[in-house]
């Protein structure tokens, strides 16, 4: 095999590659008739590809090859008779998007773009409702959901910037300052701001409720339930308090105390999921498998980490059920498995994104 057919054979493996990676709904018609035409092309039809997807070929100077990802973005972009996307890739952000507003039926890639550069422009709504637009249709995008984040996160702070100029010592704006703080997890300074808040603004139920959870994400177990208990007494009925009560004595393991908060919350509010797995724990500490079992299948389905599957696994193993036992614990190390690789590619798609924003 010559240096030609083996770089021939390792071109058409990337685009098969990139080709296999895209997802049906990134495929425009025109990139879907590109796709098919082109991906078992030899060296003599490399010249119809787009320009910007060649390298230099041994042997032929006017053939090339690009990378996988150049060859995937050239897939999802290929449109001949309405130009490329170079504005977008040189980030000639207000030329990027009178490109593509000139257009119609975006495919994914080209709204990601269009976001990306009314985010850089600071138009945080019109780049909101681009992403969400995105999302609607690929709603297991991590990569639209992290850019719609990021874009409501910038939304957020010019508004905050706004209330921060109309009233600057109101407890509105403490409250304002504690989510922030929140948010970047700078757990003490956002304590420090609803204490102010409090202060101004005694009487204020998601105050009480939302510095006690604080408290719980410190481990500070007492000032979280000095917090709940003056939430509740303002609110008895306030579901999300029960709860946030009800899990403090889960993670103190005193379950007979956790219970009655656990049951409260789900009867003013059934579907709070997070409620019926603290309390199927609860029940399964003090022995009672056969009660944990559907509070713990109510919440399964909403399992992320793999933890609710495996507190099934403990209760049908006390049940003496063997075969749901081992679906159950198949089901926590499958989770845990997906979980670990969402994690991986979440922070490799932000070191990817942070690297061309």
């Amino acid at each position: 095999m010559n240096s030609i057919q083996r770089t021939n054979r390792r071109c058409s493996a990337w685009l098969k590659w990139s080709w296999r990676e895209a997802r049906p709904s990134w495929r425009s018609k025109r990139s879907l008739k590109f796709g098919k035409s082109h991906l078992n092309f030899s060296p003599s039809s490399r010249s119809s590809l787009p320009s910007s997807s060649r390298r230099t070929w041994p042997g032929n100077s006017s053939q090339t090859c690009k990378s996988p990802r150049r060859a995937r973005l050239n897939i999802f972009f290929y449109r001949p008779e309405k130009g490329n996307v170079e504005p977008c890739q040189a980030h000639q952000h207000a030329a990027c998007i009178r490109v593509l507003q000139s257009r119609k039926n975006l495919v994914f890639a080209e709204r990601h773009w269009l976001g990306k550069s009314q985010l850089a422009l600071r138009d945080y709504r019109h780049a909101a409702d681009t992403f969400a637009s995105v999302l609607s249709g690929e709603k297991d995008s991590e990569l639209a959901t992290y850019w719609l984040v990021r874009t409501y996160q910038r939304l957020a702070a010019e508004s905050f910037d706004r209330v921060e100029e109309l009233s600057p010592d109101s407890w509105r704006a403490h409250e304002l300052r504690a989510e922030s703080y929140k948010l970047r997890q700078a757990f003490n300074d956002a304590i420090r701001e609803l204490t102010l808040a409090i202060q101004l603004q005694p009487n204020e139920v998601g105050l009480h409720e939302t510095l006690g959870e604080l408290y719980l994400t410190r481990n500070l177990f007492e000032q979280a339930r000095v917090e709940l208990e003056k939430s509740l007494a303002l609110e008895p009925a306030r579901a999300r308090s029960l709860f946030l009560l009800g899990r403090l004595y889960v993670r103190q393991r005193e379950s007979e105390k956790a219970i009655p908060y656990l049951q409260k919350a789900l009867r003013y509010q059934p579907d709070l999921i997070e409620a019926s797995a603290a309390l199927g724990t609860a029940y399964l500490r003090l022995g009672q498998a056969a009660s944990a079992v559907p509070e713990l299948m109510r919440a399964s389905p909403y399992d992320y980490y793999g933890d609710v599957h495996y507190q099934l696994y403990l209760a049908y193993r006390k049940l003496g059920k063997g075969d749901l036992a081992r679906k159950a614990l198949a089901g926590s190390q499958e989770l845990r498995r997906k979980s670990a690789e969402r994690h991986q590619a979440k922070v490799a798609g932000a070191v990817e994104v942070d690297s061309v924003e």
